[in-house]
């Protein structure tokens, strides 16, 4: 027995011998089942007793949080929370208290409402954790300098989304090497995404051997054995496993092979203020044709990373670079990409067509018809409202210049995209704002050594003399 079910023990023995002092003794015992009990969750023996009532305990890891693990009441996941207006089952089996994050004396003392929802309700679970607004609150979490806000705030600068009582966080660089390695047990989220600027450059928390998270997080294992047993965040556009997982959003079916963590839309107005370093959202439907829409990412189903051909199955683990095949991805970027023969060959995911694209001079990978990927008019489509369109000969011939880049998918005769008179006609499509205009169509932004004739034309925003993007 542990300490906390010891003392009980003896307290419980000691009020019913003394039935004069029963009721200073039923305080007692009230103020000892009410107090915060510490326990370790890498502990696997029992060690939280039972409640007040005989309801069996866990030890909850709010350790991954930043907090201390702490022994709460248990419960079934798939049975759920007997009051679902107050508290939540998790799926790791234990009940938290619902909270909002706005509201005073929103927790018990000891614990913080740490915010669940960055969207609709506000909704937030109380833990015995800090939880921070700004990076000055974060000063006394000593190696987590920074507040989860401030990263959120990076990825998704819209104001509309909260960006408050949420946990400290270490940030962290595993390419330059230039931060200090994870403390706490924690990985650097590099490990898995080096080259990846949708996700943030952070610690996180490792899965428990049950591929357990903490709220807002999923464990990447889930996605196939080779990943890294890292939790990384629920953010729009990734994998999930439930609506515990998302921080922004919920856990939804958009159509790809997993689960993602997606937000409802009914225009492509509403995508456009989530869209940006995570990517670029428009509006769809999911799984079902007829059902509802959500914001979704050509991220979401563009191929599960991999480290050789045998971790994808039927498919080829593929170093290809859609938008710039002259450049191949760095090893922590392999993606799975199913194979084809020719244009018109590839099988859509829900809402998402898929081009055949010709790999080195020869056919082919499947991906998604994004925005600058080459495709075919005659047996192709495209994303969203985009069109498979040439630039226009006439405006090419008037201009002199062509957005083509020689080896470069946006460099096709024909791509994804959209007509335009201006740069600012492509800023106006989601799925284009980070285009420019040439020719009467949108081109993708070209990287550094791509020809240009002005500083529009470049990711980077800057073309040299030499007319080279920098």
């Amino acid at each position: 027995m542990n300490n906390s079910g010891f003392r009980l023990s003896i307290l419980v023995t000691a009020c019913l011998g003394v039935a004069s002092n029963f009721m200073a003794c039923h305080a007692e015992v009230d103020a000892l089942y009410q107090k915060i009990w510490p326990c370790d969750s890498n502990v696997t023996e029992p060690q939280c007793g039972t409640t007040q009532s005989g309801a069996p305990m866990t030890c909850f890891a709010a350790s991954g949080l930043g907090g201390t693990d702490y022994c709460t009441e248990a419960c079934d996941p798939k049975v759920g929370s007997r009051d679902r207006d107050h508290f939540d089952c998790l799926s790791s089996g234990a009940l938290l208290k619902k909270c909002k994050p706005y509201a005073a004396n929103a927790c018990p003392a000891g614990f913080s409402c740490y915010r669940t929802d960055a969207t609709g309700n506000a909704d937030g679970l109380c833990i015995v954790m800090p939880v921070c607004r700004s990076d000055s609150d974060c000063a006394s979490e000593s190696p987590r300098l920074t507040c989860g806000g401030t990263v959120l705030r990076e990825k998704f600068p819209n104001p509309f989304i909260p960006k408050d009582n949420l946990q400290c966080v270490q940030r962290c660089d595993e390419v330059s090497n230039t931060l200090p390695s994870c403390a706490n047990g924690e990985r650097c989220i590099d490990e898995a995404y080096s080259d990846d600027a949708t996700v943030p450059h952070i610690c996180v928390p490792t899965c428990s051997p049950e591929r357990r998270c903490p709220p807002n997080f999923y464990c990447l294992k889930d996605t196939a054995d080779y990943y890294p047993d890292m939790c990384v965040p629920g953010i729009p556009g990734r994998r999930c496993t439930n609506d515990e997982d998302c921080i922004i959003g919920n856990c939804v079916d958009v159509g790809a092979r997993s689960k993602n963590c997606a937000i409802s839309c009914e225009s492509n107005a509403t995508c456009n203020e989530i869209s940006g370093v995570t990517g670029l959202f428009f509006c769809a439907p999911g799984g079902d044709p007829d059902g509802p829409m959500y914001c979704i990412a050509k991220g979401t189903f563009a191929g599960a990373y991999c480290t050789e051909d045998a971790d994808c199955g039927e498919e080829k683990c593929s170093d290809l670079e859609p938008y710039h095949p002259y450049l191949t991805r760095v090893a922590k970027g392999l993606e799975c990409h199913a194979k084809c023969f020719a244009p018109g060959t590839c099988t859509p995911q829900g809402s998402i067509p898929f081009n055949c694209l010709a790999v080195r001079g020869e056919y082919g990978e499947c991906y998604p018809a994004d925005f600058g990927i080459a495709c075919d008019p005659a047996s192709e489509t495209c994303m969203g409202e985009l069109k498979c369109l040439a630039e226009d000969p006439a405006l090419q011939a008037l201009s002199g210049v062509s957005g083509s880049q020689p080896g470069t998918a946006g460099g096709s005769e024909t791509l994804c995209t959209r007509v335009c008179a201006g740069d600012s006609d492509c800023g106006k499509y989601t799925l284009t704002k980070f285009g420019y205009c040439i020719n009467g169509i949108c081109r993708p932004a070209q990287v550094t050594g791509d020809a240009c004739q002005r500083p529009e034309q470049c990711s980077s925003h800057t073309c040299n003399a030499a007319g080279k993007c920098e």
